[in-house]
Order: C-alpha cells, then structure tokens, then sequence
C-alpha cells in the first residue's frame, strides 16, 4: 500500500518563550512618566531683549523634537526587547538543500503483504506463528491466506503484493515454487519463516534446487530440557552491518541478541547465503539467499535471474515449540525491519518513514540576536540624545 499524507508549513514566525510577550504591556511607560513630570511653560517676558525670544522659541521646539524621540526610542527599546527575549523564530520555504532545514512534505509508504498461514488451523489457546506475525504488523495491509488452497486465489494478481510472507509452510509444491520463482523474478520480496512443519527435504528439491536445509535441530541436544540454558545464549549480529540489525545497534537492551531459540532448521554454508543474525555456532537464524530459485546449478544458465537477496529466511518460528522471540520486546520492531528489507526493491527507501519531497523543505531563521542588535543601537541613540537634552536644559 502506498499512501501519500502531506503537511504543508506555512511560513510564518513563532516564539521559543511566548510567555515573555506579557512584557509588551510596558511599552507606553514612557510616555505616562512624561506626561506626569511635564512642566507647565514659563511665559517669556523679555522686555529689552525681545530679539532673544526667537532663539528661545527655536530652542524650546528643538527641545520638544529631542522629547518625541527618545519616547518614540525608549518605547521601541522595550518591544524590542520584549521580542528579543521571547526568541522568535521565522520559517521560510527554500528550495535548498545546503542548509539546515526541516522537512515539509513527507510521504509514509507501507508495504502490501500476502500472509500465507503453514497450519490449516489451531487447537486450543495455542496461536500460530502467522497469529505473533499479524499480530506484529497491526497497521499494515495485510491479507492473509490458507498456504492450501492460496495459488488459486492469487495466482492472477499474486503481484499486487509487495511481499509474500510464507509461515511455518511444509512445503511448496512444483506449481508453487514456480509461481515464486516468477513473484521474486519480478523484484518483489519473498520472506520464509521456517518452523515445525517444515520439511526440509522437499524444500530442497522444489525451491531452491540444491541442498541448503536441514531438519531441525535442538540446541541442548536430545536429552536435555528445553528449558537448558545454553538455549539462551547470546546470538551473533554480525556486527550490526546488516539494515535489518542496524536500528538495534544503538539500544543493546532491546532483548534482541537475548531471545530464546531452543529449536532452528540449520542453514548449510553456501556462496549464495548472506548472514544476518546467527547463532553462536555460526548457523544463521536470519539470512537472504541470494541465488535462483527452483533451478539447481547443473542446469542453471547465465540468463537465469537470481534472487538477488528477495528471499529473507528466518530459521526459527514466533511459536513455543520452536523459540519464544515473540515474548520480547525486540519482535515487532525485527518483523517489520524484515518485511521493510525483503520488499525494498518494489517499496521506496525508508519504508514507513516519513521522508521529504524532493524540492520542498522549510528553514528556521531566528530573530533574536538581530533585535538585540538593534536594540543596541537604539539605546546609544537614546544615551545621545538624552546628553544633548540635558545640555540644553543647562
């Protein structure tokens, strides 16, 4: 599903502490102390110098102008201030790139999913693995479907599907693995959570064409419990390299390199098996395959297309008989981070993320270093002007 969800910023200015604006009520203070300390004027009487009276009127007007200005100064000072200490904040809209900006447009884009459920049904309380992985993607497109009788209800628009998820399925059939082998030809995603039902043997020889799976193992061997410690090893992250393990590196308490796994179907060492998470013997519970699918190398050609990595494996299963990952809290977020990768070919970059529209990004300029700049001048103004005021007056 892809969806498109825009928020335009207008332009516009904001403030950082729009409290302080209270501080405006202050501004005509200097004009109510001047009008209560105005004098009443003295009449000019100057009877033998009446040539005197004209300078006198001039100063006085002059004297007048000098009092106009520094209210008008004194009155501007505090908005400025009041502005000034209030931080505010202007945004623009700029088609740059260089600068720091802040992303306007942005564009959240899910994956569709085909969940194809191994077990036709489920007795008592027990949930399936395909109930922990719907149940990780809540608030996605998810349809889900019986792995017994899927082909002939999508095989026509099988490709409205960004991925296929298989869970816990036995086996594909001939028809099936063709039908696969052409869906992640495409560049669409196939993600395989293997599990009890899985039969490795006919994996082999209907998908992918070599022997690369084994039956199951149990880590604590036949004879211990399955609640042996060993089984609660620390796993292998592959230092984190890989984008489905990166989002972990930074929060090492997220229970992901701690999850339980008692049972997994062991991976062989192959050219075309990519290594993502393992365990401490080096057999991989997650992995991308990266070779051809249904074709076994005696009779693959150079015009065969491979899987080029579309096929992500988990080689245990979200239920209780194989490995209790979906207890922690790291199961959500590793579910989606594996759907996000095997669909990365037919869904853009940063899945589910909000990204920016190319072109269109927003800059926040702030004013308040600029007012007190100003507001700087303005008060060596009033220091000259209230200096030459006070030397007419003497």
């Amino acid at each position: 599903m892809r969806g498109t969800e825009e928020q335009h910023l207008r332009p516009g200015m904001s403030f950082t502490v729009p409290i302080l604006l209270w501080g405006l009520i202050a501004a005509p203070l200097p004009w109510l102390l001047q009008r209560f300390q105005r004098q009443a004027p003295v009449p000019l009487s100057w009877g033998a110098f009446p040539i005197l009276e004209i300078a006198v009127r001039k100063t006085r007007y002059r004297q007048r102008l000098d009092d106009f200005l520094l209210l008008f100064i004194r009155t501007v000072l505090i908005g400025l201030l009041t502005f000034a200490f209030a931080g505010p904040q202007m945004r623009y809209m700029s088609p740059s790139r260089a600068s720091r900006t802040e992303r306007v447009t942005r564009e959240i884009v899910r994956p569709k999913i085909l969940l194809l459920d191994g077990r036709e049904s489920a007795f008592g309380d027990d949930r399936t693995c395909a109930d922990f992985l719907t149940l990780a993607l809540d608030g996605w497109e998810v349809e889900r479907a019986r792995a017994s009788d899927w082909v002939d209800t999508f095989h026509a628009h099988l490709e409205k599907f960004d991925i296929v998820i298989l869970a816990d399925l036995a086996f594909p059939t001939a028809r099936e693995s063709a039908l696969l082998h052409s869906y992640s030809q495409s560049g669409r995603g196939l993600f395989l959570v293997l599990g009890e039902r899985t039969d490795a043997q006919k994996w082999n020889e209907h998908f992918f064409g070599v022997p690369l799976l084994d039956r199951i193992h149990t880590r604590h061997g036949s004879r211990g419990s399955p609640h042996d410690s060993r089984s609660h090893e620390p796993l292998n992250p592959c230092h984190y390299r890989h984008p489905i393990i990166t989002p972990f590196a930074d929060h090492p308490n997220a229970g992901l390199l701690s999850m339980p796994v008692e049972r997994y179907v062991p991976v062989r060492t192959d050219r075309d098996i990519e290594t993502i998470l393992a365990l401490p013997n080096g057999f991989p519970l997650i992995a991308a395959w990266n070779g051809p699918i249904g074709k076994t190398r005696s009779t693959m050609t150079d015009s065969s297309a491979p899987a080029c990595g579309n096929v992500l494996i988990w080689t245990t299963a979200p239920q209780q008989s194989m490995s209790r990952w979906m207890i922690r809290p790291a199961f959500i977020p590793l579910v989606r981070e594996s759907v996000k990768f095997a669909a990365r070919r037919t869904v853009p970059e940063n899945t589910a993320l909000r990204t920016a529209a190319p072109g269109t990004v927003e800059g926040v300029f702030s004013l308040g270093p600029w007012l007190l700049l100003a507001a700087t001048g303005l008060f060596m103004a009033e220091g000259i002007l209230s200096g030459r005021r006070l030397k007419n007056t003497i």
